[in-house]
């Protein structure tokens, strides 16, 4: 596997991982469930001291109606739902959403989950909460996450609240700045083959994002299957005028998603904002 002679324009040659493919999103969810590591998702541990940060500090501990955009396998929104909030979810990928339904029907949570890509299914309104968490709103270009801050805008109630966990500037072009990596593995997340795996880490300055190229070739078939990722970087000024930029106000930070700066660091941060017309 050749390194590219060229490097690509952010979102150009491809805008994501394969969350959506049927395959691609079983493995995903492997992660997603493991606790033996915060790749995919947070342990379930800190999941509900999170939860539980959310719901004292924000909720009020009062019966709202919340939507998380990327709910993943539905951990968040399940403990949510089980302390009396009415609860919706957005993922695009199949496995997940497949999983996250299931165990609120087992357990009797009346959560609506939707599979689809949150640029373009309707979110519905009537929303007391809207939270997008673990830096997925960076992994959208500048003019879909304007989409999306709008639709958020149009789905939330006068006074409600939207909550997102961005990377800092910094955390991303660190990321794009990493040395390329190579390996040889039995299986993985891109395949259930023994492959050869490749990632190139790309900053563009101009653009103020970073770009993952992962290069996989599988050793018996020679199949080779080629994934771009992009992240889009933004100073804390940048993120105070997205907010502003759309109408929203009250705009705040907290270091965590439990307000502790010391508990976990993952280049991530918190902002909120309400709806105030």
């Amino acid at each position: 596997m050749k390194e590219l002679k060229f490097p690509p324009k952010p979102w150009v040659s491809g805008e994501k991982i394969p969350w959506d493919d049927p395959e691609f999103s079983k493995r995903m969810l492997k992660e997603h469930l493991s606790q033996e590591h915060n790749l995919a998702n947070r342990k379930l541990e800190i999941i509900e001291e999170q939860v539980n940060w959310i719901n004292n500090n924000f909720l009020k501990n009062k019966p709202s109606s919340l939507l998380e955009l990327g709910c993943g396998p539905g951990f968040y929104l399940q403990k949510l739902s089980r302390l009396g909030h009415i609860c919706s979810g957005i993922d695009f990928s199949p496995a997940s959403i497949k999983y996250a339904k299931y165990n609120a029907n087992l357990e009797g949570l009346n959560i609506n989950y939707e599979l689809g890509d949150i640029r373009k299914v309707r979110y519905g309104t009537g929303f007391d909460l809207i939270f997008m968490i673990y830096g997925e709103f960076n992994t959208f270009k500048k003019q879909d996450a304007g989409m999306i801050l709008q639709k958020i805008w149009d789905a939330l109630n006068p006074g409600g609240l939207i909550l997102l966990e961005p990377h800092l500037f910094d955390a991303i072009k660190e990321e794009g700045l990493l040395a390329n990596n190579k390996k040889s593995l039995q299986k993985g997340l891109f395949s259930d083959y023994p492959h050869e795996y490749f990632i190139e880490y790309y900053w563009d300055s101009d653009e103020c994002a970073s770009t993952r190229c992962i290069h996989i070739k599988e050793t018996n078939t020679n199949v080779s299957k080629k994934n771009y990722s992009s992240m889009q970087a933004y100073k804390e000024q940048d993120y105070n005028k997205l907010m502003s930029d759309f109408s929203f106000s009250n705009i705040k930070k907290f270091p965590t998603l439990t307000g502790d700066k010391n508990k976990i660091h993952e280049g991530l941060f918190v902002i909120t904002a309400n709806k105030i017309n």
